[in-house]
């Protein structure tokens, strides 16, 4: 009998048409590109084409054809291929895995596990009412449902329903009371799952992790385990079976009633504390420490505390509804040795459990801890930002120190501390505020608390002094000049909330603060300008927020005030674009001295510099960096007045300002007149769009009104009317670049008028020297077109030599060096007409070298009302007009008694008034010290500063005048009083020398010692007083001379000898002296 398949057809006839059917209709679904398959070989079973035609099947209707949810339509014939698509949806289910394939990846079973959980999740949405924001969510978490709960919501039984916008599968899977056993200050994100532990599966159990997933994706997703677990874990698992089976998780959907479950993972909590700590702990006292369970998911916190007899001791476990879902923990040991403390989630050890902690005896003192560091400062702490303060506990006994923060509204948990032991008697204190305001650090060892806690901490807004920063002139090292209005600007964007501070110390001793004016430009720009009074160094210190910013403090040095002719304008001195030529003009207006220019900024600048001829400069620098850049002008390698000037140079645009082109009548050479319009056109069509700014200029360099008017088409007409004569500058700049050709020079003509020339220099001002050369000018620039004519004469008509330049620019600089003093007059003639200043009167004064002048006798200080007498050495100086002026403490002249000497000048003066004198002296008109000389007028006298000097008193001849003189000057105000003693009165005789000397001279009538008494203010001088010997008076008429020696026939050998026993003075013996008691007294006094 023959076999048959059971194919419930009676004959092939039948089946071989059913296929044909079937086989036409698939046919032209054009599903056969790639299998080479006909009706008759399925009829044939020919099972490697059947598989092939069925896995084109699969292909076209279980991935190609079906739309996923969150998948991109990409249009007919378009997009990834079928591969491509079922992969790139498991990715973004599945973005913590990097799966790549669909064999090896899928080995361990985490990544079945994972998709499982994927696609069939729970989440729900928890926030305070009444808000309703939602957080941002991945694509691929699918929210159950959200629940609003009244503020700060207490725990309480039952379940809470979801609302009816819920899926009927979440609608059954209700909210426990454990996932509301706090109150939701922000919105929160619950999770639970088929599989959320799969991130902690063993994937060396990837047998028993692919069945858990795919027993549960079959029971709950309708997922069929077309393949089995051991082939999902075999290395040689076919990927087309695998792609098979992965293909009906896109459409899977979650049945009612399923198992899903939080995700716990104990290996996220943490615990931390002194409680834990391996030592510290000591009997009696409290142990602390917190176990926090953020991502954790859900699960009961356990704890046990056994001690060294092996017996549990009580612990106190205390949730503390915060964000961080921690838990207070506090045992108190009784007995010393190794306590073990268990720590368990969910049922589960938590990392490091359980913990060794070694308790010590009893309490130390928590008197002798202290705590220090950034931490415990009142200022200066920010919010979301890490501090610490260190706790030393040396020589303080058994313990372990606790810290517990309480924020601004008095809870302790919403700061929570990190304790650690980084020396043996050092902890410290790390944490972190999320609140701002006064806080309260509390700390504690062994239980009580240690000196001065609780410590005030003010916790600030974020701020970052290091992104503000400053710039400016008035930041620049060198250039700022007294009274120059120096500013800057304090740029804060990005730095947070907080107020910059500017504190600027000058130079005067003992560091005074300056004046400052800031304002506030716009929301994070400020602007500071100050005023420097005196050269010196400056100390500019910027702050934000109470702390420094970068490069701060400035250092500037300031110069002395100085006037200048010349000026300084154009683009490049306020900004300019990268890689163009950022360009500026310099007038010299007739001052001399040697130019020269540097730029300091982000890059090195070449400066290209054109001399016009006219007294001015073109000067290019090119940039190729944007930034800040310092234009220095300098002049005699000083900058001038304004100098250095500050440009803001921007990256490259898409403008181009070398494609303007203008033209016209108002930018040709003469093409302009005084007081009648004229204009130019500016071409912007090949330049892109930007800014257009025009300026003129006239000779002084003020501006001349310009209007300009836009055509619509990308041109522009401008026009000015000239008012004053001369040169006039024309600017035209684009994007803050000059144009091609920019800056144009016209001359602007008028008619002839002398009466608008100007003559002025030092040449025909005061204070011209013989010898010296000097100079004038002579400026025309609005007097029209003309001949000059200058000449000089003395008083007789001689003319001196001059030297006339033509500045090319209606002005005239005139040369000339005068060999004698005296007056001369200088003519200018202007086309022939004289000018209103001619003839101008210029007395020239006599060259002085004020240099070899020397000022000898001036005390720094004197007495009130006493001569004082200097000299002035004029000696190698030359001859010159000689003046002093003397000026008092109250601003009142004194005058002065000058005596011409051979060597100079004496200066006799009485000072009359306390305090301080100031004394000019100028020869030839000239100063010879830059400042005045000063000297201290004070009260009181010093009668060690008087002397006494002369033969009288030392000794004397009978019936001869004794003299001495005395020298009062330096002593001060006071008496002078001279007394003779000796055998007889001798008369005293004082003169006044009017210099602060006198001269006295006494005449002793008999002989013998006298003493002389010399008192200033009642007190002896040095010396006083002075012992003299007076002795008789010689009789020459009873000397004979007698010997060889004399005789008039020649010399013997001996010697002439002189007899004088006859006319010898004899002295009286002691006893013939009288007493002092006895004796004659002179006396002479003076005040």
């Amino acid at each position: 009998m023959e076999k048959r398949s059971s194919t419930g057809f009676e004959d092939g006839a039948a089946l071989r048409q059913i296929i044909s059917i079937t086989y036409s209709f698939i046919w032209k679904l054009d599903l056969f590109v790639d299998v080479d398959v006909h009706s008759t070989d399925i009829v044939d079973c020919k099972l490697k084409l059947i598989l092939g035609l069925i896995w084109t099947l699969i292909l076209h209707y279980s991935i190609s054809m079906p739309m996923w949810e969150g998948e991109e339509d990409f249009g007919e014939g378009k997009g990834p291929t079928p591969k491509q698509r079922l992969l790139h949806w498991i990715q973004s289910r599945v973005p913590d895995l990097p799966i790549t394939n669909f064999t090896a990846d899928w080995n361990d079973g985490r990544a079945v596990g994972a998709l499982v959980d994927a696609v069939a999740p729970e989440h729900f949405i928890v926030t305070p009412y009444p808000s309703t924001t939602i957080p941002d969510l991945p694509p691929r978490l699918r929210v159950a449902g959200t629940v609003l709960l009244p503020p700060n919501a207490t725990p309480f039984a039952g379940t809470v329903p979801l609302p009816p916008t819920a899926t009927p599968c979440c609608r059954d899977s209700a909210l426990s009371p454990s996932d509301l056993d706090r109150p939701f200050r922000r919105p929160h994100l619950l999770l639970h799952g088929l599989c959320p532990d799969w991130q902690d599966w063993n994937p060396t159990d990837s047998l028993q992790n692919a069945s858990e997933a795919m027993g549960l994706a079959d029971d709950w997703l309708n997922v069929r385990q077309l393949i089995r677990p051991e082939e999902l874990v075999s290395p040689n698992m076919d990927e087309q079976s695998m792609m098979t089976y992965l293909s009906q998780y896109p459409n899977a959907k979650l049945k009612q009633g399923a198992p899903l479950r939080p995700r716990t993972n104990p290996n996220r909590v943490r615990a931390y504390g002194p409680g834990i700590e391996p030592s510290g702990p000591v009997v009696g006292a409290p142990a602390n420490f917190t176990v926090e369970t953020f991502s954790a998911g859900k699960g009961q916190v356990d704890v046990a505390i056994e001690n060294p007899h092996g017996e549990v001791e009580p612990v106190d476990i205390r949730f503390n509804k915060d964000r961080n879902l921690t838990y207070s923990v506090s045992y108190t040991p009784k007995l010393e040795g190794n306590h073990n403390v268990s720590v368990k989630f969910a049922g589960r050890e938590i990392p490091k459990s359980p913990y060794t902690v070694l308790v010590e005896g009893h309490a130390g003192d928590a008197s002798k801890v202290t705590a220090s560091g950034p931490g415990l400062q009142p200022e200066g702490v920010m919010i979301n930002r890490p501090t610490y303060f260190d706790i030393s506990t040396k020589d303080a006994g058994r313990g372990g120190p606790e810290v517990i923060i309480l924020d601004p509204a008095g809870n302790k948990n919403t700061v929570p501390v990190k304790l650690r032991q980084i020396s043996p008697d050092v902890w410290r204190c790390e944490y972190v505020s999320p609140i701002t305001g006064l806080h309260s650090v509390n700390i504690f060892f062994a239980g009580k608390p240690i000196p001065n806690s609780p410590c005030g901490v003010r916790v600030a807004p974020v701020f970052d002094a290091k992104k503000v920063r400053a710039s400016g002139r008035g930041l620049q090292p060198v250039g700022v000049r007294v009274k120059d209005e120096a500013n800057f600007k304090i740029y804060t964007e990005g730095a947070g909330e907080g107020t910059p501070e500017v504190n600027i110390i000058g130079p005067v001793l003992g560091g005074v603060k300056e004046p400052v004016k800031m304002h506030k430009v716009n929301g994070t720009t400020y602007e500071v300008i100050y005023n420097p009074r005196k050269e010196g160094r400056y100390v500019v210190m910027v702050s934000f927020a109470g702390q420094e910013i970068p490069r701060s403090p400035f250092e500037v040095s300031v110069g002395p005030y100085k006037e200048t002719l010349i000026k300084a304008y154009g683009p490049g001195l306020v900004g300019g674009v990268v890689n163009y030529p950022a360009l500026f003009t310099v007038e010299t207006n007739g001052e001399t001295g040697a130019l020269g220019f540097s730029i300091e900024g982000p890059s090195q600048a070449k400066i290209d510099c054109h001399d016009n001829g006219d007294g001015s400069a073109d000067v290019r620098y090119y940039p190729t960096a944007p930034g800040e850049y310092a234009v220095h002008i300098l002049c005699d390698s000083e900058d001038i007045p304004k100098s250095p000037y500050v440009a803001q140079i921007l990256p490259n645009t898409d403008y181009y300002p070398d494609k303007v082109e203008c033209y016209g009548k108002g930018l040709e050479k003469d093409g302009a007149m005084k007081g009648k319009p004229t204009e130019f056109t500016v071409d912007t069509r090949k330049a892109g769009p930007a800014p257009l700014d025009v300026q003129v200029l006239d000779a002084y360099s003020n501006n001349v009104d310009v209007k300009l008017h836009p055509k619509g088409d990308g041109t522009f007409t401008a026009s000015y009317i000239p008012k004053a004569g001369a040169k006039h500058t024309v600017q035209v700049n684009y994007g803050g670049v000059a144009t091609k050709n920019s800056p144009y020079r016209v001359y602007v003509s008028e008619p002839l008028n002398a009466s608008n020339v100007h003559v002025f220099g030092p040449g025909v001002e005061k204070g011209v020297k013989s010898n010296l050369p000097t100079h004038f000018n002579v400026d025309c620039r609005e007097a029209g077109q003309g001949d000059i004519q200058i000449s000089l004469t003395n008083e007789k008509g001689v003319e001196v030599p001059l030297k006339i330049v033509d500045n090319e620019d209606g002005t005239f600089t005139v040369d000339y060096v005068v060999q004698q003093p005296g007056t001369y007059f200088i003519k200018v003639l202007y086309g022939g007409v004289k000018t209103p200043q001619s003839p101008i009167s210029v007395i020239v004064q006599p060259h002085v070298d004020v240099s070899k002048i020397k000022v000898d006798g001036l005390e720094p200080t004197a007495p009130v009302n006493s001569l004082q007498q200097f000299r002035v050495i004029t000696h190698g100086a030359g001859k010159a007009d000689f003046a002093v002026a003397i000026t008092s403490p109250s601003g009142s002249k004194v005058k002065a008694h000058v005596i011409p000497t051979h060597e100079g000048f004496l200066v006799n003066f009485t000072p009359t008034e306390l305090g301080e004198y100031l004394l000019s002296i100028s020869f030839g008109g000239e100063p010879v010290s830059p400042t005045p000389y000063r000297f201290t007028c004070m009260h009181g006298s010093d009668p060690t500063k008087v002397h006494a000097t002369g033969p009288g008193l030392e000794r004397g001849v009978v019936r001869n005048p004794a003299e001495f003189c005395i020298d009062t000057r330096g002593a001060g105000q006071g008496g002078l009083g001279v007394t003779v003693e000796g055998p007889c009165e001798a008369a005293i005789n004082c003169r006044d020398n009017g210099d602060g000397t006198c001269s006295v001279a006494y005449l002793p009538t008999e002989i013998g010692d006298y003493s002389i008494n010399i008192t200033f203010n009642d007190h002896h001088i040095p010396g006083s007083p002075f012992q003299a010997l007076v002795v008789p008076e010689a009789d020459l008429k009873k000397i004979k001379v007698s010997g060889n020696g004399i005789q008039p026939h020649g010399m013997q050998l001996c010697c002439a000898t002189v007899e004088k026993s006859s006319a010898k003075a004899t002295t009286p013996c002691a006893s013939g002296i009288p007493s002092n008691r006895d004796c004659n007294k002179q006396a002479w006094t003076s005040n």
